[in-house]
C-alpha cells in the first residue's frame, strides 16, 4: 500500500483530499503545517506528498525545496485558483505537478496514479 502524506492547513481540503485517496487504498498520513510535515518525512517512508502552497510557519515554496533537499518523493502542490505563478515556482523548487483548489478529485487521483506508476519501482 503506498503512504501519502498530506500538508493541508484546510480541514476540509485535507478531508477532500484525504478521502480521495483512501478510496483508491491508499495508507494517508497527514499533517497541518510544515514543520510537522518535516518530521514526519523524517520518521516515514512515504510514496507521494501533496501539499498546499499557502501553509505555515514556513511557506509551502520553502517546505517544497527542504523537501528536495531531503528526499526524490513525487510532490504534488495544491495552489489558489487563479495563482500560477505559484505552480510555476512550485515546478521550479522541485515538485512534479500542480493542480489548482478547488480540485476535480477525479484529475488528481489519475495524477497520483501517474507518479507513483513512474516512481515507484
Amino acid at each position: 500500500m503506498s503512504r501519502v502524506l498530506v500538508v493541508v492547513s484546510n480541514e476540509i481540503l485535507k478531508e477532500q483530499v484525504g478521502s480521495a485517496c483512501e478510496k483508491v487504498s491508499l495508507k494517508v498520513i497527514a499533517a497541518s503545517d510544515s514543520r510537522q510535515a518535516l518530521n514526519i518525512m523524517q520518521r516515514a517512508k512515504l510514496d507521494l506528498i501533496i501539499m498546499a502552497e499557502n501553509l505555515s510557519p514556513t511557506n509551502g515554496e520553502e517546505l517544497c525545496y527542504r523537501i528536495r533537499e531531503l528526499s526524490n518523493v513525487p510532490i504534488i502542490v495544491l495552489c489558489n485558483d487563479g495563482d500560477e505563478l505559484a505552480g510555476a515556482r512550485a515546478l521550479d523548487l522541485g515538485a512534479d505537478c500542480y493542480m489548482t483548489v478547488p480540485l476535480d478529485l477525479n484529475e488528481l487521483i489519475a495524477r497520483i496514479r501517474a507518479l507513483l506508476r513512474r516512481y515507484k519501482k
